[in-house]
């Protein structure tokens, strides 16, 4: 069922991309930077690639 899940989000997430490109990356932007503060908040360190 979570496999299901995270495939619909892929889907729209590429429709997304490609008829709204901007809201696309504001989006991503707003996952990546909850994630940021919830690694903050958890004491752990992101790393870096």
């Amino acid at each position: 069922m979570l496999g299901t899940g995270i495939h619909k989000f892929l889907d729209y997430a590429i429709e997304l991309k490609e008829s709204q490109p901007n809201m696309f990356y504001e989006l991503i932007s707003d996952y990546e930077l909850s994630f940021q503060i919830r690694n903050i908040r958890s004491g752990g360190e992101e790393k870096q690639s």
